[in-house]
């Protein structure tokens, strides 16, 4: 059980030594039951708030529901100064799949977290294409966002968020 593993003694020892180190937690997205762990990720971003906590691809939302998934699930987390969520490759092979439009999936995700906590990543090695082809889909994808807001997203969040941190 991942929220049982996620909240054992020693998973909360490497949040401690986390939060003492000045580390950020990026939280791979489970390829299930996503949502049933989004209360304990509150609780721990609660308990370190000085602690960076990235929600990698968006934690998966489920694209084909109202919303692109993304909503009264992720209300806790959307508040919270220390979370923040990463738009990657994978969120636009999935969109593909599933035949959703990549830039309303994202246009959705900036209008519920803000481009200020909504960052664009490659991905590389584990989505489809090269390197050039992810920058162009990633860039392709903010086609409905303002210039700042994708300024945001492709740089000035992610650059915020991995290049502020400094080990105590």
């Amino acid at each position: 059980d991942k929220i049982a593993w996620l909240s054992s003694k020693q998973s909360i020892a490497v949040w401690e030594l986390a939060d003492e180190l000045g580390l950020i937690v990026d939280i791979e997205a489970p390829a299930t039951d996503q949502d049933s762990m989004i209360p304990l990720i509150e609780k721990m971003a609660r308990r370190f708030p000085s602690m960076k906590v990235v929600l990698d691809h968006i934690f998966l939302p489920r694209l084909t529901n109202p919303d692109y998934g993304i909503g009264s699930n992720f209300e806790s987390l959307r508040d919270l100064e220390n979370v923040s969520v990463k738009w990657t490759s994978l969120n636009m092979d999935v969109a593909f799949v599933r035949e959703v439009a990549p830039e309303k999936v994202l246009r959705r995700a900036v209008d519920f977290f803000g481009a200020d906590k909504v960052m664009w990543g490659s991905d590389i090695g584990t989505s489809s294409g090269t390197y050039k082809d992810m920058v162009r889909r990633g860039l392709e994808s903010t086609a409905l966002l303002t210039a700042d807001e994708r300024r945001k997203v492709m740089h000035d969040t992610g650059r915020r968020i991995f290049t502020n941190w400094q080990a105590s």
